[in-house]
């Protein structure tokens, strides 16, 4: 039952970045109906990519979903801000900072689950 329910909600936090996607750009014009695979796969990279890790790499399944949280929140954060703070011409441009804003959040998230499981771990004295 759990790991139907990890690998459900794991699902579930991969399609945020369409809801996104589709919520921001209402795409109505075929052109941009057409976009929609690659301006998806655009987005979702990041989690892709860590759901792909944690298929690979076992000792990082447990930490998988909140790294899929912590990936969703920074692509809706950074949404907004393209929204609200950046001209529209400039838009694009904007997008090539979200990888690099990613990768900073996922490697504060990792050093975090670092120092923590470092600081349960008992020290040994001699």
């Amino acid at each position: 039952m759990r790991r139907s329910l990890t690998s459900s909600l794991a699902v579930a936090l991969l399609a945020v970045p369409g809801f996104v996607l589709v919520a921001a750009h209402k795409p109505s014009a075929p052109n941009e109906v057409s976009n929609l695979v690659a301006n998806y796969l655009y987005m979702a990279a990041p989690q892709i990519l860590v759901a792909l890790l944690a298929m690979l790499f076992t000792s990082i399944k447990t930490r998988v979903l909140v790294s899929l949280l912590l990936l969703d929140i920074t692509l809706i954060i950074f949404e907004v801000w393209i929204q609200l703070a950046v001209p529209a011409r400039e838009s694009g441009l904007a997008w090539v900072l979200y990888f690099p804003v990613s990768a900073a959040v996922l490697l504060l998230f990792a050093l975090a689950a670092a120092f923590k499981s470092r600081a349960k771990s008992p020290t040994i004295s001699h």
